[in-house]
Parts: C-alpha cells; sequence; structure tokens
C-alpha cells in the first residue's frame, strides 16, 4: 500500500520433516533472464525463508525478520514465481495475478497473496487470501491477534478440517456467551449465517450442515455479542 511499501518479497517454506539444502537453488519470474542465485543456505524442517528485493524498504516494515537480500528483479501484478534446483530441475512454481478470482487484498491493500495451508495446492487461487495486513514473513500464514483476543479464540476448535457433511465447532460457552457464525466462499461471498444456519448444538459443540456447500476453500468468521472478531478460521470442504 503507498503507507506501508516493504518492496517485493517471497517466502519459501519447508513444510517437511527433513532439512533441505538451498544453496545455489535458482529462483525466477515470468522471464528466463530474470534470475536470483541462493547463497550457501539450509531450509530446516518448518523453517521459512524470505528473500527481499529491497532490505532498506523491507527492513521499515519488518524488522524482526531474517532474510536473503537482493532479489535482483521485482515482481509483477500479473507474473510467475519459479524454483529450480541445482540440475536445473523445476521444483515448484506459481503463476499469479492481480485479477479475479485471484484475492484482491493484495492488489495495492496492504496484504500479500497468503497461502491458507501449506498443504494445499499452490497454484490455484482459491487456495490464497489477504491474511495478515503486511503479510506474515517468517512465520505461519494465520491470523494475527491482539491479546485480548487470544482467550477467545483458545476456546474455539474446528474440526474436522478438511470437513464433508458436518462441520463441528466445539466452544467454552461459559467464557464466550453469545455469538454469530458466517462461513464465506475464497471469493468472499457469504454462503451461511445466522438466518440459514442449520444446527444442532450439545455439549458445548455445535454442528453445523456444511453438505450443501461445493468442494473449495471456507472461510469461518466468529463475532461475539458485541458484534467483535473473535475468530477467522479457514476450513477446505
Amino acid at each position: 500500500s503507498e503507507g506501508s511499501d516493504a518492496g517485493d518479497w517471497l517466502e519459501l517454506h519447508n513444510p517437511s520433516t527433513v532439512d533441505i539444502d538451498l544453496s545455489n537453488w535458482i529462483i525466477k519470474d515470468d522471464n528466463d533472464e530474470h534470475e536470483f542465485i541462493i547463497p550457501e543456505t539450509t531450509l530446516t524442517s518448518g523453517g521459512f525463508l524470505v528473500i527481499v528485493e529491497n532490505q532498506e524498504k523491507f527492513a521499515s516494515i519488518h524488522s524482526d525478520v531474517e532474510t536473503i537480500e537482493n532479489l535482483v528483479f521485482g515482481l509483477g501484478g500479473n507474473d510467475q514465481v519459479r524454483i529450480f534446483n541445482t540440475a536445473d530441475e523445476l521444483i515448484d512454481s506459481v503463476f499469479y495475478s492481480s485479477m479475479a478470482p485471484w484475492p484482491n487484498a493484495a492488489n495495492g491493500n496492504g496484504y500479500t497473496l497468503e497461502l491458507l495451508n501449506p498443504t494445499l495446492d499452490n497454484t490455484l487461487p482459491e487456495n490464497y487470501e489477504g491474511i495478515n495486513i503486511n503479510g506474515s514473513p517468517g512465520r505461519r500464514n494465520v491470523l494475527e491477534t491482539n491479546s485480548i483476543d487470544i482467550e477467545y479464540i483458545e476456546s474455539f476448535s474446528l474440526f474436522p478440517n478438511p470437513a464433508s457433511d458436518q462441520l463441528n465447532i466445539e466452544v467454552n460457552t461459559a467464557k464466550n456467551g453469545q455469538f454469530d457464525i458466517t462461513i464465506l466462499d475464497a471469493m468472499g461471498r457469504m454462503v451461511i449465517n445466522k438466518n440459514n444456519l442449520n444446527y444442532t448444538l450439545g455439549d458445548n459443540k455445535l454442528t453445523i450442515n456444511v453438505k450443501h456447500l461445493i468442494s473449495g476453500i471456507y472461510r469461518i468468521n466468529i463475532k461475539n455479542k458485541d458484534g467483535n472478531e473473535v475468530n477467522r478460521s479457514w476450513i477446505k470442504l
């Protein structure tokens, strides 16, 4: 965004159980002449690697994130990110756009394209969302909250995920009291709210019927009785 410019940057995540030597691997955009050679680097299991175009710009927004500097090319609004190993084999690639069906929150609105879950297909636009303002470099792509919200979030549990016919929400009603639930699709369209919520309630567990929803990624918003959002989660159907 105009008021918060960290420059272009990208993040690699290793969701595997083993460390990966990325030394001399190559990052490219959609132009084969644009390449960035990763210096001697090992990406540990569960770790993150942030590569930035302009360290000064990036540090002005994210001062506490360790990075690799000087990505020698920028990333356009409609572009591609590719990573090759030392044998010049394509390991992963993402072609993205600033237009639908890609989320538009990253199109100058201060967000980044964040993969909802590292197990999802990262080539599909429905698997991305603008989750955190300025992104979440160096850490999991989950909604950041303040200390007041944490006590609410810890009292909610959603399962199974992925879901098929039913979605269960366990809640500590003594702490949270009344709350409203809405479910939105990947385009931000509301598909379930309190007016069409088909559910059963028992033993602090709310079971919602989601059988009629088509397969995809959905966002669950939970607000307390004061209308403040206390939980935002994503599920796959």
